[in-house]
């Protein structure tokens, strides 16, 4: 599992999901810069043999998905792809289903995106209305 420990002071910015009291790391595989984890890992192995498991991989991205669908400012490039992966979209699907290329698509995934991209990432993850 891609972590690190984290060796620098957690900002306000930074989102710190929290498992049980224990070592805080970065969660870089995410994709996402200011992901932490404090707690629900697991070490298998030992030495430079020895690697780090998620115990909860599945609720960890719950919990990330809610703390961005969640948070009042804007979605980032990153915080967009990691969404977007969540939905099991591929670049390509994602690009069709927004009118553009995947090449323009990429670009948004870098920086910020258009107020329309964030709109229709969050849309997709809202809950649908029975009607009654």
């Amino acid at each position: 599992m891609h972590v690190l420990l984290a060796t620098r002071p957690i900002s306000d910015s930074d989102i710190v999901i929290e498992f049980c009291d224990g070592d805080l790391w970065h969660y870089w595989a995410s994709g996402i810069d200011n992901i932490f984890v404090r707690g629900g890992l697991r070490l298998h192995g030992e030495g430079y043999e020895g690697y780090f498991q998620f115990v909860e991989i599945e609720k960890l991205h719950e919990l990330i998905r809610c703390r961005l669908l969640s948070k009042n400012s804007r979605l980032t490039g990153p915080e967009f792809r990691f969404l977007r992966k969540e939905l099991r979209q591929s670049r390509s699907e994602c690009a069709a289903r927004l009118g553009v290329g995947e090449t323009e698509l990429a670009e948004w995934e870098e920086r910020e995106l258009p107020e329309r991209v964030e709109s229709f990432i969050r849309d997709q993850f809202r809950p649908t209305r029975l009607s009654a």
